[in-house]
Parts: structure tokens; C-alpha cells; sequence
């Protein structure tokens, strides 16, 4: 309907010996004799580990091999990944995308915590496809309070970036946004796009998306994802010359006292004005507030004005997926060159056994502008969480990127994961196997940052280093080739 609106048990069994060579790798990574000594002993060590262990470590391993010392990491992906610095003593997270790209030159941006750094956000910058970084260079236009936000690169090679901050016009968190015409060496444009006179409760994690239009986009929510009391709804603004003006800001969700949160979408492929927009959330209105459900709103009008809608899953028999016993989670949508809508959905099954629930990533895609869903595929057989899908126009293929965790059904989740990813030549017809973008062993990774740009996948991730027991987060950056 559519109306206007204005684990223990999956724990790993690696021996000692492993363990201990296993962090010398992540140590010694920049030298090559160091690098393959490592990887012979840690394969000559899992040959002996018992039944089951892989002999050697697999570039391209089947995706059923997941209580093994090792993984592997695609042949297609840079490995090992490049540590982007380390005297961010603790990169902030944030939702959405961090980086752009431009040929060999990779723009990326985190929080510093205050430690060696004064807080604020910092950019990293690679001149050199990312081999070496920038020492962290201070964002001049956020304050200390700032959090951050999204990164994207138009097809002029203007960066946009929007950020969290606080004004004098408002003591709570706005939406702010600047753009840079010189690879972020100066910064103009420099304003509000969020109301700042009527926030609520402050501002959260905005998203930044340009059109091949010369229109950027922007989506955050004001208010709680997890809170009742201070209900976030989801906003939209505009600008139809490439920041310079914007639009008055627009509440896309309903504001019913329901939490409505995360809103993501990336509109880069867009170039026809007469394709529909459309931007997905995560929306706990279903049963009274019991229960999640995403919600969307589309455009046919180029932002102007907006129709909202709820996502109802089928699958391949046409059955519903969205039922008592689930809860749908923080979506992803991609509008391609002629206008399909790629969605992506995250499932948690309320009934799985073990000590976590279980989380399902799923795929479905719309040819009517999201009036209609094709039925979902599941995109990996194991648990992961959370997805980025992109869009290269260079050779035309849709990635899909998720957070693995290496769990079958119903068992409860281990602490590590690592980062897997799907392609697709067809514009989602069929999809390639899945590849393993990262091999971070017992440590945990967080996505943070994906860009398609020339026929290669930017990737920036944060890893959760368990030798400083988990205390610290560190940036690293790979990429994946055509």
C-alpha cells in the first residue's frame, strides 16, 4: 500500500603454535619472506591438526569450510590488507561508507577518540592505489563533538561528505555537509542540511549518495534506534547543483511514536530523471511496536515528493518471509542505470536455537520502481550480518558485500568474523560463489567503507585486535580487482 506523505560451540580449535604464527603474520606483513614464512608453517601446522584440517590455505575455499583454522582469502583480494595507520588509538564506527575513490587516489575518513589525536574526524588519503596512507589529517570544519557520518565522490570528482555536529543554532547533533573540488585539500559549501531549529532528540548516522544527475541526496534519522521515549523518524534533503543549494528538508517516515532508524541508499548509476527513488529503514511499527519491519519510501519526482510503503518478502513459492517469527533489519537499496531497485535485507529468525538468534542475509530486487519484489534469494548459507551493495559502471557489475560470521543454523555465534562478498554480471540474475574478502583469525572485523570505481572494489574495515583484548579498534584497507 502506497500514500503521500508530507559461540562456544563454533569456537575455532587452533593449536598454540598457530595462534602464535598467526599473529606474526598479521606482524610482519609488509615482508614478503616473513609473510610466506608464516603462511607455510600455518599450513604444515593445520596439515597435522587432526582430522578435517585443510592442508594448505585456500585462496578460493568452498563456503561450506567453516570450523577451520583457516578460511583462506580470494586470489581476487588484496591480501594481506593494509594497515591504514596506528596511532588512531580508536577509530569511531559509523553506518554507511567512509570512502571514495578516484583512479589511484582513495579518500577515507574516521573519528579519533582524543588520545594521540585531538578528537575530531580525520581523513586518510592513498595517492598510490593504497599501498601507503596520509598521516591522519584533521577535518577543519568539525569540532570535537562531531561524529561521523558518509563519504561519495560525484562523477566530476567533487567530494561530498556529510558529518554529525553540534551548531550554535542547536545544542543537539545536525546534519552538516561540506564538498571539496581539490582532493579534500580545502573544503566549501559548508552548511546545514538537517532542520536545525526543529530537532527533536539530535540528528544519527546520515547518508551521502550523488546522481549522475548533478543532484546529491542525503539520509539520516533524529532521534533513538532502540528507545521508545525519543522514537527516531527518518529525513531527506536534497540539492539539485551538486551541493551548492539545498532543498528544505522532508520527514519520509511516519510519525507515529514508532521507531523508525538507518535509512541507506546509493543513487551513483542514476542518470535517467524519470527513474523512481527509493530509500529504505528499519521500522518497529509492525504489531504495535512488538516487531520490525522495513519500510521504504519512493520518489517519482526526483525527491520532490514521496510515497511510503512496507516491504513484504516473498520467496521462491511465493510464501511470505516477513512472519511472527521474524524481524527484518537494516536494508540496503542500489538504483542501477535503467532504473531496478536492488534491495537488501537482513532476517532474524526469532525460533533459532543457541544463544544468539539467528541472522539471514537476503536479495530481491524490483523492475516497477519498488511497487513489486521479485522473490528473495539468500545470499550466503552461513550467518552473516549486515550488507553493502555497489554498483561499478566501468564493467557494469553489482557487488554485494556482507559481515560473515561463520555460523550454521541455529548455533550461537563465535566471537570473530570476517568479510564475504557475491558479484553479479546480469544485474542481480545470478551471482557469482561467494569470496572472502579478509582473514583476521580469532579478531574481530567490522564493515565500515566500500567504493566501486574503474573495474576495482574499495574496501576500508575495522579490526578488533584480540591481543589488546578487543579494547582496540584498528583501520585497514583492501581492494578486490576485476
Amino acid at each position: 500500500m502506497l500514500y503521500p506523505i508530507n559461540s562456544d560451540t563454533m569456537k575455532k580449535e587452533h593449536s598454540h603454535e598457530v595462534s602464535r604464527q598467526k599473529r606474526r603474520l598479521r606482524r610482519d606483513w609488509r615482508t614478503g619472506p616473513a609473510l610466506a614464512g608464516a603462511l607455510a608453517l600455518i599450513a604444515s601446522t593445520s596439515a597435522t591438526a587432526g582430522p578435517g584440517a585443510p592442508a594448505a590455505v585456500s585462496k578460493d575455499p568452498p563456503r561450506s569450510v567453516v570450523a577451520t583454522p583457516s578460511h583462506g582469502v580470494s586470489s581476487s583480494w588484496r591480501y594481506p590488507a593494509v594497515t591504514m595507520d596506528e596511532t588512531l588509538p580508536e577509530v569511531g564506527k559509523g553506518v554507511g561508507d567512509n570512502i571514495a575513490a578516484d583512479g589511484e587516489r582513495i579518500y577515507t575518513v574516521f573519528t579519533s577518540s582524543g588520545d594521540l589525536h585531538p578528537a575530531g574526524l580525520y581523513f586518510l588519503i592513498s595517492g598510490d592505489a593504497g599501498d601507503t596512507w596520509s598521516d591522519p589529517q584533521r577535518f577543519p570544519l568539525a569540532s570535537e563533538e562531531a561524529a561521523l557520518g558518509s563519504l561519495c565522490m560525484d562523477s566530476s570528482d567533487r567530494l561530498h561528505f556529510v558529518w554529525l555536529d553540534t551548531v550554535e543554532s542547536s545544542s543537539k547533533r545536525v546534519v552538516c555537509y561540506a564538498f571539496s573540488d581539490d582532493g579534500a585539500a580545502t573544503w566549501r559549501g559548508s552548511q546545514v542540511v538537517s532542520p536545525a531549529k526543529d530537532v527533536r532528540y539530535g540528528a544519527q548516522a546520515p547518508q551521502v549518495s550523488a546522481d549522475l544527475l548533478r543532484a546529491v541526496h542525503v539520509a539520516w534519522y533524529d532521534g533513538s534506534s532502540s528507545s521508545t521515549p525519543s522514537p527516531g523518524e527518518v529525513w531527506y534533503a536534497n540539492s539539485l547543483n551538486r551541493g551548492r543549494d539545498w532543498e528544505a528538508p522532508v520527514r519520509l517516515s511516519a510519525d507515529d511514536g514508532f521507531i523508525s532508524a538507518y535509512p541507506r541508499m546509493d543513487f551513483s548509476a542514476v542518470s535517467n530523471p524519470d527513474h523512481d527513488l527509493v530509500i529504505p529503514w528499519r521500522d518497529n511499527s509492525r504489531d504495535s511496536g512488538a516487531a520490525w519491519s522495513i519500510q521504504f519510501a519512493r520518489s517519482s519526482d526526483r525527491g520532490k515528493t514521496w510515497c511510503r510503503s512496507v516491504y513484504e518478502g516473498v520467496d521462491a513459492a511465493g510464501k511470505a518471509t516477513t512472519t511472527p517469527d521474524t524481524w527484518d533489519w537494516d536494508p540496503d537499496v542500489l538504483i542501477d542505470p535503467d532504473g531496478r531497485v536492488h534491495l537488501g535485507v537482513m532476517r532474524r529468525n526469532l525460533t533459532a536455537t543457541g544463544a544468539d538468534p539467528r541472522y539471514d542475509i537476503f536479495y530481491t530486487r524490483s523492475f516497477d520502481g519498488g511497487l513489486t519484489f521479485e522473490p528473495e534469494v539468500k545470499m550466503f548459507d552461513d550467518q552473516c550480518r549486515f550488507m553493502h551493495i555497489l554498483f561499478d559502471r566501468t564493467y557494469d557489475r553489482l557487488f554485494f558485500q556482507s559481515k560473515y560470521d561463520g555460523v550454521p543454523s541455529g548455533t550461537p555465534r563465535s566471537g570473530g568474523a570476517d568479510l564475504i562478498g557475491r558479484s553479479s554480471d546480469d544485474y542481480g540474475s545470478t551471482w557469482a560463489a561467494a569470496k572472502f574478502a579478509t582473514e583476521e583469525f580469532d579478531d574481530d572485523v567490522g564493515m565500515h567503507g566500500l567504493a566501486a570505481q574503474g573495474g576495482v572494489l574499495h574496501l576500508t574495515y575495522l579490526y578488533r585486535d584480540e591481543a589488546d583484548s578487543g579494547r582496540t579498534w584498528r583501520p585497514k584497507y583492501t581492494a578486490q580487482s576485476r
